[in-house]
């Protein structure tokens, strides 16, 4: 037994000076070639890059993120051209990380990537300098290799546009674990961001909407094709799970699954684009909506939308009405038949039912063509009047009685409603 401890220990006694003569050969090596390691990395990456960069100051790391070597970048602009006053990446820092065992006989093999506090601005038309430039199989050549094998952006804003898409999404943090497979690139992704700003066509959606989330993909840089595990959205309570596969081509078809569950109503209000919660904002809705929808496209064709969802309970606050009225279990579904057409999209409720107090009311309606809301719909009112009346604001009556009973028909405008 004591030969066994004795052997044990001589183990972790090597093991650990080992790792300390590491630690020393690297920091050593780092100290006294740091110049020019840092020279010739930025000449490589300039080389290969398409765009000028321009870059402050450079710290180079050997502890930070042992036993490679990181290349600290602070102040880092990449312009889209030597004039050009648009920048396509603006960052307080930008860590780099290279394989050490690579960089001692010449290679620079970037591993890791960090960006902090800045913007990365993305275009449609754009060419960017790709994640691998050779195969994986491919020892990495003299120079610089990309094989990133994760990225992490720190208070970090997206922006893309092209022509008829504007959006902002800010990751607060958020990190990628990458993995090259042959000609398959894995990605895990996880962390939390906030939408400031969604825009398609004329079509603009609320900002500052938190979020978080993983999702895990998969894209094969031969076919050009992807391929969406799993992906879940979670804001509070709300989460959004979303599977599907399509292609980087152009006019290439997709198709996606949507599944939400404990959705608040409240919430979808705030998604919907900022001309409606205008015309709404007067009116808190509350209760879950769990839906489900596919997105998909063939060749050539817009994507399409069509969606079911159910709500079992839920109140409305109408500013005319001193209290709630509570709806019943009711569902219905979405259509929109290109998301490049809305004035084809539909909103159809098949039936529901409400009751304030001893009243009740029952209705269909259907929401048509998402440029200039249109409304229409049946409606049958059962109204008691002594227990109506008191809950109406602003109303001159102090007491009535019997029961009122209506139906009718509503075809309006949104806008014509809510001014009215």
């Amino acid at each position: 037994m004591a030969k066994t401890i004795q052997v044990i220990r001589k183990v972790f006694a090597t093991l650990f000076l080992l790792m300390v003569s590491s630690i020393v050969a690297t920091g050593v090596y780092g100290y006294y070639y740091r110049q020019e390691i840092i020279q010739k990395f930025l000449a490589e990456a300039n080389q290969q890059s398409s765009y000028p960069v321009e870059i402050g100051t450079v710290q180079l790391h050997v502890l930070k993120s042992f036993p490679h070597i990181t290349l600290m970048l602070h102040k880092v602009a990449v312009k889209e051209s030597p004039q050009g006053a648009t920048d396509l990446l603006t960052a307080r820092e930008v860590g780099c990380t290279l394989d050490v065992l690579q960089l001692l006989q010449g290679r620079y093999v970037l591993r890791h990537v960090s960006l902090a506090h800045g913007r990365l601005y993305l275009k449609a038309d754009q060419k960017y300098w790709p994640v691998g430039k050779q195969p994986v199989s491919t020892p990495p050549q003299q120079g610089l290799t990309v094989r990133l094998q994760q990225v992490v952006l720190n208070d970090m804003e997206i922006a893309y546009r092209d022509q008829a898409q504007h959006h902002v999404v800010k990751a607060v943090q958020m990190q990628a674990s990458l993995q090259w497979v042959a000609t398959q690139l894995e990605v895990d992704l996880q962390g939390q961001g906030t939408i400031q700003g969604l825009q398609w066509q004329a079509m603009k959606w609320a900002s500052n909407f938190p979020l978080s989330m993983r999702a895990a993909l998969q894209y094969d840089q031969q076919q050009a094709t992807w391929t969406l595990r799993t992906a879940q959205l979670q804001q509070g309570r709300a989460r959004l799970t979303v599977k599907g596969s399509g292609s980087t081509a152009a006019a290439a078809p997709m198709e996606l699954t949507l599944q939400g569950k404990k959705i608040a109503l409240q919430l979808l209000l705030h998604c919907l684009p900022q001309s409606y919660q205008q015309q709404l904002q007067s009116y808190d809705w509350q209760g879950d909506l769990p839906c489900q929808a596919t997105v998909c496209s063939a060749k050539g064709k817009s994507p399409s939308l069509q969606g079911t969802f159910t709500c079992h309970k839920s109140t409305l606050a109408v500013p005319s009405l001193k209290q709630p009225i509570t709806w019943q279990k009711f569902s219905g579904k979405l259509l929109i038949p290109g998301l490049q057409h809305w004035e084809k999209a539909q909103l159809i409720i098949n039936k529901i039912t409400g009751t304030l107090s001893s009243s009740k009311i029952e209705g269909n309606f259907s929401l048509h063509n998402f440029n200039n809301p249109y409304l229409k719909g049946t409606t049958q009112i059962t109204a008691d009047l002594a227990t109506l009346v008191p809950l109406l604001k602003g109303s001159t009556l102090r007491a009535a009685a019997g029961q009122l009973h209506w139906e009718g028909k509503l075809s309006t405008h949104l806008q014509q409603l809510g001014s009215s």
